[in-house]
Order: C-alpha cells, then sequence, then structure tokens
C-alpha cells in the first residue's frame, strides 16, 4: 500500500471514531484550538531563532485557526479570544508590546 494511502486510511478510521462522538462544531473548535497552538508556538520559536519560515508558518497557522473558529457556530468567543491571543502573539513576534 502506499504510504499516503495508509495515513489516509488511518485518518479515516480516526474520523470514524471522532465523528462517532463530536459534532462538526465540536470538530471545528478543536481544529480551530489546534492551529491557534501552532501559530503561538511558531511564534515563540520565531522569537527565539528569527527563522523566517517560523513567521511565515505562524501566519498560516493564524489563519487556518480563524477560519475554524469562525466555522464555529455556537461559540462566538472562541473567534474573539484567538483574535485577540493571536494578535498578541503575533505584534509580540513582530516587536510590538
Amino acid at each position: 500500500m502506499d504510504p499516503l494511502e495508509a495515513q489516509l486510511d488511518a485518518a479515516c478510521s480516526k474520523a470514524m471514531t471522532e465523528l462517532a462522538t463530536q459534532s462538526l462544531e465540536d470538530v471545528q473548535r478543536s481544529t480551530a484550538i489546534t492551529w491557534a497552538g501552532r501559530a503561538l508556538a511558531s511564534y515563540i520559536m520565531f522569537m527565539q531563532t528569527g527563522d523566517i519560515h517560523r513567521l511565515l508558518d505562524a501566519s498560516e497557522y493564524h489563519h487556518e485557526a480563524l477560519e475554524h473558529a469562525s466555522l464555529d457556530t455556537t461559540n462566538a468567543h472562541l473567534y474573539e479570544m484567538l483574535v485577540y491571543q493571536l494578535g498578541h502573539a503575533k505584534a509580540r513576534a513582530m516587536g510590538g508590546a
């Protein structure tokens, strides 16, 4: 089996369990928080190393976090909190507050 097919099969198995116990909003919320964690970590790693690739990665993760948070229609606070937290982290990484 192709390694990518094996990864897809594993992802499908995981999703079957996930979707049996979680709503779409739960999945969006969890995904948003995962992307936000990656963004925060990447901003921190950029500040520690100055590696521009970490900043570029952080920008992508930041975007994905907000996108998924906006799709959780049951929790507007999540989107607002991520806008604030990720914006603050980005400002620090860029040399701001």
